[in-house]
């Protein structure tokens, strides 16, 4: 008996002394890296935390960090590897995992805090060492921006061969199938799309009006992005190489807070600046550093941006046709959804819709805030009134500038709405065989400009035409010689020696 118990405890003792071997000799809890020094886990039962095995710093035992450490590993190694053939880094990462705010992305100088839904997203904890190496290499670099996203996705699609960040709250992948302008979002819209910046899912789960502008200027970030990546894939895998090389010295050659002038503006105007910013950066940075190779890159960076319909050498939003309702549309879905079968047709018209407040850009259906005429411009502009024509020579000319021609339609006069799908396809005398009885005046403008001076402050145009006088002093002004009545169309067309006033209808 006394010998069944010598030898049981003999058992236990050698049994624990292996434990205790084994626990003084255990790999403590670590992350094999050479830019992450240490990661912590916030929650409400406390802070969890890993540092650099290279550190040999012992910590307590995390559930969390041990069964995802093995994950992360080869995640973050490959992407600093790759960046650190480039440069080095020269500041260490830590990571703070916050287990209470899913969505959270905040980057600053040597460390990151990321909730756990982001960390599961395929593509963003990779992101955080991107932005970081170019954030060393690219000082004072508006952040987060246009100029830095689409550099970063860049520089993330060379290092990672892959692009495919994941917006895991919704399951959605990104692509690349952009064009100018309906690529544009507001906030809402922006927020909804997986190019959205890591740093704002938090945000735009919040309150995406936030965002104010800058969602303008970012939900450009496909049309640029797809543009630098396919400039880069055309470069020959000499030039590549040659580039990589040189590229911590391209960044650092000229500052993009220096280029950056988007900075404050407002609305579509900040988007289309915001892309000539990113232009005049390329360009210049590959002026200075390079060469011949990079200047070649440029170039091919500004040919796929007109590609995708955006002229640098025209700032403004240009169209093929521009419909505006001064009074607001009572039924926009109808008219947009109708002009929109013509923008996505055989033609591709680029075609808008505005009421006082909104803008639609056509075949997107997507509504995007914007108030004023300025910045848009169109070959034709079709204006909706209500109840009247009432208005003067000076209000016409107005429009100078902006349209060769413009279609002014009382649209509540008739008690239907116009169909404008005829006018937009075939001109003016189309619209009338289309819409009986509703009064119409199409005017060309830079023809009506060549009277501009005689007809400031004269009459309101209305009264003029309604006599059907060619004697009258204005019509002689634009040189009327007689009127000729379309039978089919039941309009109206002027013969002039200024056509100034092509087709009409009215009272």
């Amino acid at each position: 008996m006394t010998w069944r118990r010598l030898h049981l405890f003999m058992v236990c003792t050698l049994g624990l002394s292996s434990l205790v071997v084994l626990y003084l000799g255990r790999k403590p809890l670590c992350i094999d890296s050479r830019v992450v020094e240490r990661i912590d886990r916030v929650s409400p039962q406390g802070v969890e935390s890993a540092w650099r095995c290279s550190l040999n710093r012992d910590t307590g035992f995390s559930p969390f960090l041990s069964r995802h450490l093995t994950l992360w590993e080869p995640r973050i190694k490959e992407v600093e590897e790759n960046l650190g053939r480039l440069r080095g880094f020269q500041k260490p990462l830590r990571i703070v995992i916050l287990s209470e705010r899913p969505w959270a992305y905040h980057l600053s100088e040597g460390l990151l805090f990321i909730g756990e839904r982001m960390l599961a997203s395929r593509g963003h904890l990779e992101r955080a060492f991107v932005k970081a190496w170019l954030r060393e290499n690219d000082k004072d670099l508006p952040a987060p921006d246009l100029i830095e996203e689409s550099q970063a996705d860049l520089l993330q699609k060379i290092v990672s061969n892959s692009l495919a960040l994941e917006d895991g709250g919704r399951g959605l992948r990104m692509r690349f199938k952009a064009r100018w302008p309906q690529v544009m979002k507001d906030a809402e819209a922006y927020c909804a799309s997986p190019w959205k910046a890591s740093e704002h899912y938090e945000p735009c789960e919040k309150n995406p009006a936030a965002l104010g502008d800058l969602a303008w200027r970012l939900s450009l970030r496909p049309l640029v992005s797809a543009a630098l990546i396919s400039a880069w894939k055309e470069q020959s895998l000499a030039d590549r190489l040659r580039m990589l090389s040189a590229l911590p010295q391209w960044l650092g050659s000229v500052s993009g807070a220096e280029i950056s002038r988007s900075e404050g503006t407002v609305g579509p105007s900040a988007s289309s600046r915001a892309v000539r910013d990113v232009i005049r950066l390329v360009s210049r940075r590959s002026l200075l550093v390079g060469g011949e190779r990079t200047v070649s890159f440029a170039g091919s960076f500004s040919g796929h941006l007109r590609d995708a319909g955006f002229r640098e050498e025209q700032p403004e939003l240009n169209l093929d046709v521009l419909v505006v309702s001064e009074d607001g549309i009572k039924n926009p879905r109808s008219l947009v959804k109708n002009l929109s079968l013509l923008a996505g047709g055989e033609k591709n018209l680029r075609i808008a819709v505005k009421d006082p407040e909104n803008l639609w850009v056509l075949p997107n259906q997507r509504r995007l805030p914007w108030r004023e005429l300025e910045g848009l411009k169109a070959e034709r502009i079709a204006v909706l009134r209500c109840g009247n024509l009432d208005f003067d020579f000076d209000w016409v000319l107005s429009f100078e500038g902006l349209a060769q021609r413009l279609f002014v339609v009382d649209a509540c006069g008739s008690g239907n709405p116009p169909d404008l799908n005829p006018w937009v396809k075939n001109g003016a005398e189309a619209f009338a065989a289309a819409n009986k009885g509703v009064h119409f005046i199409q005017f060309h403008l830079p023809s009506l400009a060549l009277r501009g001076k005689e007809l400031k402050g004269r009459s309101a145009v209305l009264p003029v035409i309604e006599r059907h006088d060619v004697n009258d002093p204005v019509l002689r002004t634009l040189g009327w010689q007689d009127l000729r009545r379309s039978e089919e169309s039941d309009a109206w067309h002027p013969r002039a020696f200024v056509d100034a006033i092509e087709w009409f209808r009215v009272n």
